[in-house]
């Protein structure tokens, strides 16, 4: 009978309860705030790369001038100018160009879509015939692929696992 009687004395006592539930509480509201913060912090990241991307290829604009595109062809050095612009971001030196940056002639197709038509090392296309709009005159666009590898503040206790490890972005702009 001893033992049903001290069982029965334990359900009944109130003694530590609140910290009990203040630590289960407090845990969970730990767990959230982490979440909260890592999410967030992915957010500002994906920001970074994004403005990286567009650094990249806003130096052709900036540094080359408008007669001498195809900048990756005659504009010496912009390909050293986009890495600096990529790498001006907080992320610095962590942000990476992946392929350096590609420039090609582009139609707008039917569907409203570029499509590509020819590189900027051929001549440029007459028309956009090879895009369907035989009408239209091609444009020629510079882009850039950059990446950044994200490492969680709490490895392994939050959702941001879930999301990709490298984030990858892309920019394009029109030169001519």
């Amino acid at each position: 009978m001893r033992p049903i009687r001290f069982l029965a004395r334990f359900r009944a006592a109130a003694d530590g309860a609140a910290a009990v539930e203040m630590a289960l509480v407090s845990s969970l509201f730990a767990g959230a705030l982490m979440n909260v913060a890592e999410v967030g912090r992915y957010a500002y990241t994906v920001t970074q790369v994004i403005n990286a991307s567009q650094a990249g290829v806003q130096i052709a604009l900036a540094r080359c001038a408008a007669d001498k595109t195809p900048v990756t062809l005659k504009c010496p050095d912009v390909e050293d100018m986009a890495e600096s612009a990529v790498e001006s971001t907080s992320l610095g030196s962590q942000v990476t160009i992946q392929g350096g940056l590609v420039e090609a002639w582009y139609c707008v197709g039917s569907d409203g879509a570029l499509q590509q038509v020819a590189t900027a090392a051929q001549n440029k296309p007459a028309d956009c015939s090879a895009a369907g709009e035989k009408g239209r005159k091609p444009g020629l666009y510079v882009s850039v692929e950059v990446s950044h590898p994200y490492e969680p503040l709490f490895p392994g206790l939050t959702l941001v696992e879930s999301l990709p490890e490298t984030i990858v972005r892309s920019a394009r702009m029109r030169v001519a």
